[in-house]
């Protein structure tokens, strides 16, 4: 992306819709999802857990990256990461255009990646 464009989509679409989806997932009594507030490096990252009660602990259940790409005009990768697939490194499952991203569109990527898994 241009210089200045990653931060620009980052912090006005990519951030707010993995803040909502962070939200979403902690209303639930045994899931702890965080994310970041500006852009980490060329990455927005939202981390889920599992709270192991009664334990003060968290179990990593994965993380939903999303990436500048700097090979590709004007898009960004997916990156999943799920300890239960490939030993926990991510992997790269989509690319996305600048064009097709959307606030709402990201949360329900995040949201469906999560709920996958949850309930592995």
């Amino acid at each position: 992306m241009a210089e200045g464009e990653w931060e620009r989509l980052a912090t006005a679409i990519i951030i707010p819709a993995l803040q909502h989806a962070a939200a979403e997932l902690n209303e639930r009594d045994d899931i702890v999802a965080e994310c970041c507030d500006y852009p980490f490096g060329d990455a927005s990252v939202l981390w889920i857990a599992r709270r192991m009660s009664p334990l003060p602990f968290l179990s990593p259940m994965g993380s939903f990256a999303i990436h500048d790409e700097p090979a590709g005009p004007a898009s960004c990768r997916i990156e999943k990461t799920d300890p239960a697939v490939s030993g926990g490194r991510p992997l790269v499952c989509e690319h996305l255009s600048q064009s097709a991203m959307s606030t709402g569109s990201i949360k329900t990527r995040a949201l469906a990646f999560a709920e996958r898994v949850l309930s592995a």
